[in-house]
């Protein structure tokens, strides 16, 4: 019998704690519409590759990518308490967390995902 696992997409849920609560990242539409937002870009295929070129990312960017991400499930944070979290977390750590995640949510883009050939 088949695993099923195999076809199923990547878990798009990175969950962390932080000051004793749980919070959860998830690129989900939402998500992608806050980063349009922030970017003034009109697809998400435009935030892809604007967020594919680290080097060009500001501090603002950086803490707008992980504040966008926590919006599926917390959607009321507000955007300077993330710049505070992320301040205490590090970045290094958010990264792991956000890699993860941004690449469940584009499988395509980031070539995780996909099906092997036989």
């Amino acid at each position: 019998m088949p695993d099923r696992r195999e076809n199923q997409p990547p878990n798009p849920n990175r969950s962390f704690e932080y000051d004793g609560e749980k919070y959860t990242l998830n690129y989900s539409v939402l998500a992608f519409m806050r980063l349009q937002e922030h970017f003034g870009l009109a697809s998400m295929n435009l935030v892809a590759k604007k967020l594919a070129d680290e080097s060009k990312l500001g501090a603002g960017d950086v803490v707008a990518l992980v504040w966008a991400g926590l919006a599926t499930h917390h959607e009321d944070l507000e955007f300077k308490f993330v710049a505070r979290m992320m301040d205490t977390l590090g970045l290094d750590g958010l990264d792991e967390l956000v890699a993860p995640a941004l690449a469940a949510a584009m499988p395509k883009a980031t070539g995780r995902g996909k099906k092997k050939k036989q």
